[in-house]
This record gives C-alpha cells, structure tokens and sequence, in this order.
C-alpha cells in the first residue's frame, strides 16, 4: 500500500499517481505493482502526485553552451533545457538548485586578479545566484505563467574545522601566468596547482552544516511557492566568535548542499540532473547503473570519479530520510522522476 503524501500546494489530481519510491511495496502484493508504472519489485507508489521533488541541476546542462545555441538568447537557452522539469512542475511542488556555468565562472577575471578589492568566491557564489535565478525565473514566467516563483539568495554555513581548508582540491578561474601565480599566492594567499599544462588556482570544497535562510525557504515551499535557491551550493558563510555570519573565499559541493536542503524540508525525492555525464555506467559503455542501495552505490565511485560529489548526495539523502533519489539527465527529467531512465538510488 502506498504512502499517502502530505498536500502542499497543489491540489490532488483526481486519477493521477506517481512512482515515487517512498515506500516499497510488498513483493507479494501482486496489486501494488499493477499500479506502479514501472513494473519491478523496486517501484514505488504513492497515492496522488502532490509530491516535494528537490532538482539539483548542473549549470553546464541548464544553460549549454554549445554551437547550437549561438545567437539565442541565455534565457531561451535555459527554457529549452527545461522542457521536461515544466511538465513536473504542472503536478508536483518544486525546489530547485543549480550550478554556475562557464559564462559565470566562479572568478571573474576582471575582479580576481588586479582589482584592489578582490572578487572573493563568496561574491561570486552570490553573483551565479542572481544570474541564474533570474534565468530560471523568467524561464519559468514564460512557460508557466500560473507558478508562483521566487528566487532566493542562500547563504550557505560550513564548518571551521572542515578538512579541505587544508587540501584544497577545486579548480577555479583561468590558466595563469607563472608570475601572476607566484604574485596572487604570495600577496593572497591563494593555493596554485599544475593542471596538466596550465597553473590555475584551487580551493576548498566544503561541505555543508547550514542553510542560512532554511526557515523562509520551508515557508514558501509550503504554500505552494516554485524556490530556487542555493545555487552554487550556496554563499559560503562561516559564523565568528559573535555568533556573526561571515563569508570566506571557498565553495560549497552544491551536490551535497542540494541533499542537505533536500532533506532538511524533507522532500520527497531528490534528482540530481545533468548532462549524459549524469548517466551512471561502470565501466563507461556498459550498462546504466538502474536500481542501487546507498552502500552499494558508494562502492561504484571510483569507477566514475567526475560523479563522486553526485553519488555522495544521493547515498546521504536516501541514508537521511529513507527516501529515494533519482540520478539523471536533464533533457529527460520527467523520464527520471517516473523511474523509466536513470539510476534509482533507495533504501
């Protein structure tokens, strides 16, 4: 029997239901899988539609940037990228997170470098919130003019005594030159790495503990409201002695952020989308990894190592809430919510 779903925003559809893997059927009971759409002892079935779904989506997929797309306008970009998320958004109630893309690199080269005032990664993590949320948002008027949407900086808070301040791992910005490198290392202390033939800047990755703005977030999801919110896993902010919010020059794994919003309004399933990258196979060419347990997936990151960040905010959503996530491509996203594509990831 499935799990009836608490009504947000929407009203129930009066013949409409949803395989969303919330709780597993009974192998035995021969009715719960006739009603699921994907007959599998796997699926899942809730009542009606009326269902919380967290879209992480990556910034390269939202707004691609490829040849095809020349001449047409960022905002026509990212509503045709959309395409499937509109019809998910017709029935179930959304929260949405997303990546920066490489118009909107997280170091702007104008201000990272000769500017007296440096252009920190946390104002760069505010300036991909705006640029994209206001593509989302106007993506969103356009193609669902009814959907109340609100686009919402984040401040995202991490912990001091995270491990990777002191292994920074990230590329960020362009190649530099030697000497710009060994002048930005010395008067900002800025950490320079060799990326195969180029020197460029890495930075800490965190994770994280807080979601600033959660209670204004939870808020609006529950009267029904579309939130896009902690793009770019959001402002990184660390609190001083005072209790005081500060942000630092750092990123936040926007993957792992989008699970820990995700399960802190306890939503319902979490996809995580992107571009084929999305599509979880080992080894590359085989088939797709379809139906997997937390442990199991775990198990399976050295074998796509681009997906690792993907697969930890999976396992850690599924392994909080006992809920599913759905990892996938954007371009089918309704395909992935349904359990006809992508990789499945359940208790």
């Amino acid at each position: 029997m499935g799990l009836q779903c608490e009504h947000r925003g929407k009203p129930p559809p009066s013949a409409r239901t949803c395989p969303i893997n919330i709780v597993a059927p009974d192998p035995g009971d021969v009715n719960s899988l006739e009603e699921c759409h994907v007959p599998s002892p796997t699926c899942y079935h809730r009542e009606w539609s009326v269902v919380l779904v967290t879209l992480a989506i990556a910034g390269d997929a939202l707004l691609p940037l490829a040849d095809a797309y020349r001449g047409i306008a960022p905002c026509e970009r990212v509503r045709h990228s959309l395409a499937s998320v509109f019809s998910i958004a017709e029935h179930h109630d959304l929260l949405i997170t997303h990546g920066h893309v490489a118009m909107n690199p997280p170091d702007p080269s104008p201000f990272a470098y000769d500017s007296e005032i440096p252009f920190t990664l946390d104002l760069a993590s505010a300036q991909t919130q705006g640029v994209m949320g206001y593509y989302l948002a106007q993506a969103f008027a356009v193609s669902l003019p009814e959907t109340h949407v609100v686009s919402l900086l984040t401040q995202t808070e991490v912990s001091a005594s995270d491990p990777a301040f002191h292994e920074p791992d990230v590329f960020v910005g362009p190649a530099l030159a030697a000497s710009t490198a060994h002048r930005l290392e010395v008067d900002r202390g800025w950490h320079v790495r060799t990326d195969g033939a180029a020197l460029r800047r890495v930075v800490p990755a965190l994770d994280p503990v807080g979601i600033c703005e959660l209670p204004s977030i939870k808020h609006l999801v529950d009267i029904g409201t579309l939130v896009i919110c902690a793009g770019n896993g959001g402002i990184p902010v660390l609190r001083d002695e005072n209790g005081h919010l500060r942000g630092i020059d750092a990123i936040v794994r926007r993957e792992l952020a989008a699970s820990y919003l995700a399960s802190a309004v306890e939503a319902d399933v979490l996809l995580l989308l992107g571009g084929d990258d999305y599509v979880l196979n080992t080894p590359p060419g085989r088939d797709g990894i379809r139906d997997v347990v937390p442990e199991t997936l775990r198990g399976l990151a050295h074998s796509v190592p681009h997906a690792r960040s993907t697969i930890e905010a999976a396992a850690r959503f599924v392994e909080s809430t006992g809920r599913p996530a759905m990892i996938g491509p954007l371009d089918q996203a309704e395909a992935v919510l349904a359990g006809h594509c992508g990789t499945l990831v359940h208790a």
